[in-house]
């Protein structure tokens, strides 16, 4: 995938999670699992259920597993 932006964090049990704002200008998100295989990339959606238009993002993860993205909406 081609990206503007990449925020990636990783969790305590050895996944991942990347969130990246596309060359679409659209935010998206994947998970590496622990094993190593990567999920396909997912559009994130507004509450409006549309892809959300994004110009950054940022991702971090918590000890207990849990993780937290901020999409700078556009």
């Amino acid at each position: 995938m081609r990206a503007t932006g990449v925020a990636l964090t990783g969790l305590p049990d050895g996944s991942a999670q990347l969130l990246a704002v596309g060359m679409d200008g659209n935010a998206w998100h994947t998970v590496r699992s622990a094993d190593g295989t990567w999920a396909g990339f997912g559009a994130v959606r507004g509450p409006w259920g549309r892809a959300l238009g994004a110009t950054g993002v940022q991702i971090a993860a918590l000890p207990d597993g849990r993780t937290y993205g901020v999409v700078n909406a556009r």
